[in-house]
């Protein structure tokens, strides 16, 4: 617990981030104490930083500095005690931005893990209320919108095509639930940067198997199928600039804001990026071998799977890399002909927000897996092959 939240308050504002030490939190921590922007920030997780494979950037932050001094809390927020324990100050003067990342967003999971995020979502909203909280920025996704080619605004039609999306909505409708939350909704496209894990990481893992080789990586259905993209800079200063500028509301009326990239992103670019980052070929199965794959997904996943799994980990043992969060694994759920196309503009308009990143490319990739690389948790080489991303720390 910390007097320093109400002390410093008045000149900067206290920041609680729930879901800190996921990848979009670390980010976020990060952006707030390089920029000094909050007087205090709490992080609340329920992983502790040790083990939640952090960079060394992302940690220091996790420690703050004088002037934006961080405290890390371990608490189950799926419990009425543990969210209620995330908003206590010693002086009970109230956090007073919230930004709510607790989330499971990986997919395969049971049923009652996803449901567990809509009480989360729940509990922490009512302990904001409670504590007098005056802003509470929710981070969904846009995947609970209908899958269309043509971009969805945040009036666009709702349904989600994964258990995660379905989550996410539930617990988009719980928090509106509660009354008086001085609530913000934002709904981020396919993020990747520092730190990914299960955005556009996972093909990376699976461009290693084709390293070196002359078998051209290739892609379910076609370059045009949308899967549109955000970076995780630009989320981090997307959330700040909703918790700054937007004006939040209760239910229904809490504002909606998508994060997206200006320029979409298709199968055809996310290619051309790994092309260029790994130095492959890369190519796409097209709609008859696609069709024939989405009547028996499960064996061509599994397939995949295998494929990409084996090169992953003889690239692992000869780099010395005895653990890593990454994997090659993509759940079925993301390889049917889903769009995901997102309008991004809201936030622009209304709120004056600039995208930094506009479009997805490789200078972006190649630094995000050069970090992971310097980090020690993706191999420098592949069949005996330099990736020129730098080296894996020395054992």
């Amino acid at each position: 617990m910390a007097a320093a939240a109400g002390a410093s308050s008045a000149e900067k504002p206290s920041v609680l981030v729930l879901g800190g030490m996921g990848m979009i939190g670390r980010n976020l921590v990060k952006y707030l104490v390089d920029n000094k922007l909050a007087g205090f920030v709490r992080v609340v997780d329920k992983r502790v930083a040790r083990f939640a494979d952090m960079s060394a950037d992302h940690q220091a932050a996790m420690d703050g500095t004088d002037e934006v001094p961080v405290e890390t809390m371990q608490l189950d927020l799926a419990t009425e005690d543990g969210a209620e324990a995330a908003f206590l100050t010693e002086d009970d003067t109230p956090m007073d931005i919230v930004f709510n990342l607790a989330a499971e967003t990986a997919s395969g999971r049971d049923a009652a893990r996803y449901a567990q995020g809509a009480e989360v979502a729940r509990l922490a909203a009512k302990a904001a209320v409670a504590s007098g909280a005056k802003r509470f920025v929710h981070v969904s996704t846009a995947a609970v919108y209908k899958a269309n080619k043509t971009p969805a605004n945040e009036s666009g039609p709702i349904a989600p095509w994964t258990k995660v999306a379905e989550a996410a909505l539930a617990a988009e409708e719980a928090v509106r639930a509660v009354a008086d939350l001085p609530l913000v909704i934002a709904r981020p496209s396919t993020v990747y940067g520092p730190g990914d894990e299960r955005g556009l990481m996972p093909r990376c893992v699976c461009a290693l198997a084709y390293v070196g080789g002359t078998e051209p990586m290739k892609f379910l259905w076609d370059g045009g199928l949308r899967l549109d993209t955000v970076h995780a800079f630009d989320v981090c200063r997307g959330l700040w600039h909703m918790a700054a500028r937007a004006t939040p509301a209760a239910g229904e009326g809490a504002p909606v804001y998508n994060l997206s990239s200006p320029e979409a992103t298709d199968q055809a670019a996310i290619a051309a990026v790994l092309k260029e980052v790994f130095s492959i070929e890369t190519g796409f199965h097209g709609s008859v071998v696609s069709n024939i794959a989405r009547v028996r997904m499960d064996d061509a996943v599994a397939d995949a799977n295998d494929s990409h799994m084996a090169p992953w980990l003889a690239a692992l043992k000869a780099a010395g890399i005895r653990h890593s969060p990454l994997s090659p694994f993509i759940h079925k759920e993301l390889l049917f002909a889903n769009h995901l196309a997102v309008d991004g503009s809201r936030i622009e308009k209304e709120l004056g927000f600039k995208y930094r990143v506009p479009a997805l490319g490789a200078p972006a990739v190649k630094d995000m897996v050069a970090r992971a690389v310097a980090q020690g948790i993706f191999p420098a080489a592949a069949q005996g092959h330099d990736l020129g991303l730098g080296a894996n720390p020395a054992k």
